[in-house]
């Protein structure tokens, strides 16, 4: 009874694995997004943070990693992952979108990616993030893998407001996860 949890598990049954958001019910006051059935396949949750001082919108969002980024089963992902994006971003509000993306091809470190093909699964996300004027966050590598150690930063955490968010740090993994707990604050006003 002290948090409350919402949770979107994954679609093919395997128990277990999906998204959730944990929200601890002393500290703000969350409240589900219906999430239109169109987009039922989608790995995502997404909330409502209200307070009688401010409020915004948080997405949680895993996207499947893909072996090509011109692979149409995964197109067709994405392309349905930013239209319900999209479509739940609140007008003249702040939200904040974080996940497992996997997208290692995209170097966050350059201000200015560029849209060589928008008919690929970068291409298509990358036109959601400059659309909505997105700043994204984390600057360290999540995930490791192979023998040379080569990082990949494949979880994010993007915004509408380049002052909302705070101190991003990738921290150790938890559990068994291949992946690094990627902890940053929210500036917001909040009364719970």
């Amino acid at each position: 009874s002290n948090f409350s949890l919402f949770r979107k598990y994954r679609s093919n049954g395997r128990e277990g694995r999906g998204v959730c958001i944990l929200i601890n019910n002393a500290t703000v006051r969350a409240v589900p997004v219906q999430v239109p059935s169109k987009f039922e396949s989608l790995e995502l949750v997404v909330i409502d943070i209200v307070g009688a001082a401010a409020s915004f919108r948080l997405f949680v969002v895993y996207r499947p990693p893909s072996s090509s980024d011109y692979d149409p089963e995964s197109l067709s992902y994405v392309t349905l992952l930013c239209e319900c994006i999209d479509s739940l971003i609140p007008l003249n509000s702040t939200f904040v979108i974080c996940g497992d993306f996997n997208f290692p091809k995209i170097t966050w470190s350059n201000d200015h990616n560029i849209l060589t093909n928008v008919n690929s699964c970068t291409g298509t996300f990358l036109n959601l993030y400059y659309k909505h004027v997105l700043t994204q966050f984390v600057t360290q590598p999540t995930r490791y893998s192979g023998t040379t150690r080569n990082g990949s930063i494949l979880d994010l955490v993007f915004c509408n407001e380049k002052n909302c968010v705070l101190n991003t740090n990738v921290e150790a993994p938890f559990g068994s996860s291949d992946h690094g707990i990627v902890a940053f604050n929210l500036i917001r006003d909040f009364e719970p």
